[in-house]
């Protein structure tokens, strides 16, 4: 009952974009774009799959800054900001033919799976190798693994690798720090 009460006040009020879940959820889809036309061995069904793939591992990014620059203010801002970009990926599915009145249900779903991603990485105590650790178990390792599944290459060294590169860069260019603390 709780978790309708909350969907029905997310859907009652206009929530409007702002720089930073429309910023990443944009990003996410045009780096899915890009590496899609890169490499010829990734499907254009695969698209939204490597942006909620992007979107999350960003969000979890924003969840690890906010702990360490805002923490009076990281669960209104992580919840505003989950609820963003779970709402622009709804959108996005529903521009890719899901049916429109089901709008709730693909937030939820949304909602769920950055959920879960981000729960996943929290699990991870580094965020990347240092030296010569390996970099199995880090954050930045196990987004690369997801990323691999999201392009349906998930045992290919290649694509596990180059994921984190990819989102660090993302990360940089989208300026994910700022816009957490300014959020």
């Amino acid at each position: 009952m709780a978790l309708q009460h909350f969907f029905k006040s997310i859907f009652s009020r206009s929530q409007t974009p702002t720089l930073l879940d429309e910023g990443i959820w944009k990003s996410s889809l045009q780096v899915a774009d890009d590496y899609i036309r890169k490499r010829k061995d990734v499907e254009v069904n695969r698209r939204f799959h490597i942006a909620m793939a992007f979107a999350s591992a960003l969000i979890h990014m924003a969840d690890r800054i906010a702990f360490e620059t805002i923490p009076a203010k990281r669960a209104e801002v992580m919840d505003r900001l989950m609820i963003g970009v779970a709402l622009r990926a709804a959108e996005e599915a529903i521009g890719l033919g899901a049916e429109s009145g089901s709008k709730e249900r693909l937030v939820e779903s949304a909602l769920t799976e950055i959920n879960q991603a981000t729960q996943f990485y929290g699990q991870c105590k580094k965020v990347s190798a240092e030296h010569d650790e390996p970099m199995k178990g880090t954050f930045l390792w196990e987004f690369g693994k997801r990323f691999a599944e999201a392009t349906n290459h998930p045992m290919d060294i290649a694509f596990v690798t180059v994921g984190p590169r990819i989102l660090v860069q993302l990360a940089t260019a989208i300026k994910l720090p700022q816009r957490v603390i300014s959020y």
